[in-house]
């Protein structure tokens, strides 16, 4: 009997997606046609506490998300963006992956009225930390 070992590339396949780091400016422009990104439900849970905050007219619009490199923290804040901020086409696509999972989330969603194919309701400004200060950081964000 003959056995050969197949090493661990001819087993699994890793999509090319999850092989680099996501940039936040570059990946907030690619409509996700595919709706690649995968809502867990740490995504969700982060996503309802968002919505809630909108719905209950909170004043606060800032968060802040933390977590050890690679868990998927810029993956969320570009869903995010496209969810709230993107074009029409990014908008719905990312309301049917929260629909797929989670319909009464949907359902919430829907409710804040930001997804009627108008204008996105909110202006993102996508800036990536480096060593520089961050006012410049940020101003050349807006200014893209």
């Amino acid at each position: 009997m003959i056995v050969s070992a197949l090493s661990l590339a001819e087993c699994v396949q890793v999509r090319g997606r999850f092989r680099r780091s996501t940039q936040l400016e570059k990946d907030f422009a690619a409509a996700s046609k595919d709706r690649g990104y995968i809502l867990t439900s740490t995504a969700r849970d982060t996503l309802r506490r968002i919505v809630d905050s909108l719905k209950s007219g909170n004043t606060s619009g800032a968060w802040t998300l933390t977590g050890p490199y690679g868990v998927g923290k810029s993956a969320f804040a570009v869903f995010l963006t496209q969810l709230f901020c993107g074009s029409a086409e990014q908008r719905l696509n990312a309301i049917q992956q929260v629909e797929d999972v989670d319909k009464a989330l949907a359902k919430r969603l829907r409710e804040l009225n930001l997804f009627d194919g108008s204008g996105s309701a909110f202006l993102p400004v996508l800036a990536t930390a480096r060593r520089a200060p961050a006012s410049k950081c940020v101003a050349e964000s807006v200014l893209a």
